[in-house]
């Protein structure tokens, strides 16, 4: 996986679009892996995650199955390649991705260091699917062997959201399971604010 290449575009929507952008993933053998100040993953983003961040729960495919059947909502964090977001906060991009059946597409949410439009999305992403309820329960998940769903059910869990559950074998461990997969579109980025227009 890597970070997002982004289609440049004049005006402030090229503005918009570079506070979007995603750093590439250090490929270095010698880069570090952790960001020393935060303990995020920042590097090699696919390999093998051992345990749960601290205060989240680690569920497989049939207990995903049952929290999603009781109301939980799920969140996938699986990255975009390419894609630009139009002055209404819509996606554009040539990439499908197949997710959980009614899962949350959140594309840009896993990275260790997110920048300020990156984070401003998470925050109200989370607040519309969840309606402000912060005890609602909550799947985060990617693939299997994805950091990218580590950071972002950590990330979650110390935005106060106290069920907050990381399913780790991700969509592979449910296509696994026999579980249908469905043809999902990211969540829409808040839209561009009105401009005065020009006397």
């Amino acid at each position: 996986m890597t970070g997002s290449r982004l289609i440049p575009e004049i005006g402030a929507k090229l503005s918009r679009l570079l506070l979007l952008f995603i750093p590439a993933m250090a490929s270095g053998s010698d880069a570090p892996l952790f960001d020393p100040a935060t303990g995020y993953r920042v590097a090699q983003y696919r390999a093998v995650v051992l345990a749960p961040p601290a205060g989240v729960q680690q569920v497989g495919a049939k207990a995903v199955r049952d929290l999603a059947q009781a109301g939980a909502i799920l969140l996938d964090v699986f990255p975009l390649k390419h894609y630009e977001i139009d002055k209404n906060g819509a996606w554009i991009t040539p990439d499908s991705h197949a997710s959980l059946p009614g899962a949350v597409w959140l594309p840009i949410v896993g990275w260790g260091q997110l920048t300020p439009a990156q984070e401003t999305y998470l925050r109200q992403s989370l607040a519309q699917v969840t309606a402000g309820d912060k005890t609602r329960a909550l799947v985060v998940f990617c693939q299997l062997d994805c950091w990218l769903s580590w950071n972002a059910s950590r990330r979650i869990a110390e935005y106060g959201h106290d069920q907050v559950f990381w399913f780790s074998g991700g969509v592979d461990e449910w296509n696994s399971e026999g579980f249908p997969l469905k043809s999902v579109t990211p969540y829409p980025m808040p839209p561009d604010p009105p401009r005065p227009s020009t006397p």
